[in-house]
């Protein structure tokens, strides 16, 4: 027998009109559980339960005979120790040195049945990913809108009118302030685009830690004063200087940034945010821990997935892409580093810890 028809992941099976083997492949005497020694003893109403014997003879063999061929029939084989195995039968019958013979392809229903499992997983994940990128390109023009009305509606009241001072100054605070809301969500855009297509940049060199985390907190600070919430760092003193990493730093200022505004944004006012820094045997650990909305244990799992918000409907959802925690993780494991996120649950905070490789200080 061809060794491509032995070793298929269906079994194969040709048998005379009496019913004896004519051949048979190795797929079906390992789902069997006989050895090819015996082949020539074996008979097709010894691997058929009595149920199936019946089945065979007043139903399977004689459309066989009468049309030539039978299409996803369901038999059960009976094996050597007695166990009944389901199976999805497909047969030929044809005329081979004047006698005629017939082909089965026999398939295990188990097989089929973690084939068809595989295939509508997939399925739904592919419906899910089409579902998420649709409601992404929904959120980006929306995001991306609403600085651009408010740069364009102040535009036009000091083009229009003659503001006072106060008005003049409020319009130039909010036109910049959604002008960098707009880089931020263009920077995120472009970001997840190299990531995509593998071209994210790096500059690799020696980073220390501690003073990414203190320039991370420094420009999270007026955003976390103007909520009232308390933004605590934990440096171990004796780490300033041998945090040390390899990697770029303006992409690990990025996780931070990333982690931290997440956590302000999140955190009611009166809450606390926590950045903590120490050494756990080969790592460097940084922990990012807060009081605010925490996360379900649902959608936990999807936490670092892209295109995923706890909520996408663009009226009740905070802003943002649900890019930025994709691309923290994907910044990190460039890094050579992992990231998890855990929570107790809705309501009761959030940490996020991050581990990079330590680097040794000549």
């Amino acid at each position: 027998m061809d060794e491509l028809l032995n070793n298929a992941p269906c079994g194969f099976l040709v048998v005379t009109d009496d019913g004896k083997f004519a051949e048979i492949n190795q797929t079906l005497l390992d789902l069997l559980g006989y050895e090819r020694d015996g082949l020539d003893t074996l008979h097709i109403e010894k691997i058929l339960p009595v149920a199936g014997r019946i089945f065979y003879q007043t139903h399977f063999f004689p459309l066989l005979k009468l049309h030539g061929k039978v299409e996803e029939i369901y038999l059960s084989l009976r094996s050597r120790t007695g166990e009944e195995i389901p199976v999805l039968v497909n047969a030929v019958r044809r005329e081979r040195g004047g006698v005629f013979i017939n082909d089965c392809i026999l398939m295990p229903m188990v097989r089929r049945n973690q084939f068809e499992d595989e295939l509508m997983k997939a399925k739904k994940e592919a419906e899910a990913a089409t579902l998420a990128k649709d409601e992404f390109m929904s959120v980006v023009s929306h995001e991306l809108r609403t600085p651009l009305n408010a740069i364009l509606g102040w535009t036009q009241i000091l083009q229009n009118k003659e503001p006072d001072e106060k008005t003049v100054r409020h319009a130039i605070e909010t036109i910049e302030r959604s002008a960098k809301a707009q880089r931020l969500l263009i920077e995120d855009i472009l970001d997840f685009a190299r990531i995509t297509s593998g071209k994210l940049s790096m500059e690799v060199g020696r980073v220390n830690l501690a003073k990414t985390i203190e320039s991370a907190v420094e420009i999270l600070a007026p955003a976390a004063n103007a909520k009232e919430i308390r933004l605590e760092t934990t440096l171990a003193s004796n780490l300033r200087s041998k945090a040390l990493v390899s990697g770029d730093s303006n992409r690990l200022r990025q996780v931070l940034w990333n982690l931290l505004s997440n956590s302000v944004k999140f955190t009611p006012s009166g809450g606390n945010v926590q950045v903590r820094l120490e050494r756990v045997n080969s790592n460097m650990e940084i922990s990012v821990r807060d009081t605010g909305q925490g996360i379900s244990p649902e959608f936990l799992p999807h936490v670092f997935e892209r295109f995923r918000q706890v909520d996408n409907s663009t009226t009740k959802r905070h802003s943002g892409l649900g890019l930025g925690l994709a691309i923290t993780r994907h910044i990190v494991e460039l890094h050579g580093g992992t990231i998890r996120a855990e929570s107790p649950g809705e309501h009761l905070g959030a940490t996020f810890t991050v581990n990079l490789p330590v680097i040794n200080k000549r």
